[in-house]
């Protein structure tokens, strides 16, 4: 009997799983699609969703934060961060959008992920590769950052909170990023390890090189706050890749 018990205990967790999951992607706005890295050949997941199909419309990358590496999209959710959400939300503000998922422990210094992304949207007749833009939360921030530095095709940039006090790119590498930059940190991460580098070795490096960067501060939250879509912070990425993304 505890056999049979335990067997429809994991059966009901899996439906409940299986439903949530039928619930953000039966509507046909966000799936999961795969990409291979033209170089390396490796397969990645992908979320995506197109708001108007057939439709040529810009594009924007989600790379999101170190704790989908841990823990799983499942175990994303469970902890309160939910990627597609935020490709939802690009969708509804009129944009192709896309969160690569990463396998665990990337290395910071990936730029394969974004790479592959790129080249799939390439590939799709109703996307505007003319406006590409990324944004990224956490360690996602920071490789939207690395990504930035190596890749001239986005028109613009949000790093979100970029954690990789350790190792920051380097001044010559910042050099290379050619599009505008929105960058965000939450009042209570200021003074704080990711706040402090974010602050001296990346705004204040970009605003010495006269790169073309704004700099957010004025949200009241931790870092995990930025886990979810919230409407203190979102309209001002909105607004900022508007500014720069639709300008046709």
């Amino acid at each position: 009997m505890k056999i049979k018990r335990f067997l429809l205990i994991c059966f009901a967790i899996t439906a409940i799983f299986a439903g949530y999951e039928a619930a953000i992607y039966g509507q046909g706005k966000v799936e999961w699609v795969e990409i291979q890295d033209p170089k390396s050949g490796r397969i990645i997941r992908a979320l995506f969703c197109h708001p108007k199909p057939g439709t040529k419309l810009p594009a924007v990358i989600y790379n999101h934060g170190k704790i989908i590496e841990r823990s799983g999209y499942q175990g994303g959710l469970q902890k309160g961060y939910d990627v597609a959400e935020f490709v939802r939300a690009l969708a509804d503000s009129q944009y192709v959008a896309i969160a690569p998922l990463r396998p665990e422990n990337t290395d910071f210094f990936f730029a394969p992920i974004n790479r592959a992304v790129i080249s799939y949207l390439k590939q799709r007749p109703d996307v505007d590769f003319d406006q590409i833009g990324i944004v990224g939360f956490s360690k996602g921030g920071y490789m939207t950052l690395e990504a930035a530095s190596k890749m001239p095709v986005f028109k613009a940039i949000v790093a979100m909170s970029p954690a990789r006090p350790q190792a920051p790119l380097g001044k010559d590498d910042l050099a290379k990023i050619q599009a505008p930059i929105l960058v965000t940190l939450g009042q209570k991460e200021l003074n704080d390890e990711i706040g402090q580098s974010t602050l001296h070795n990346v705004v204040n490096v970009l605003r010495m090189l006269g790169k073309n960067v704004e700099f957010k501060t004025g949200y009241n939250g931790v870092h995990q706050w930025f886990y979810r879509v919230r409407p203190e912070y979102w309209p001002d990425i909105i607004a900022f890749l508007d500014k720069y993304l639709k300008t046709k």
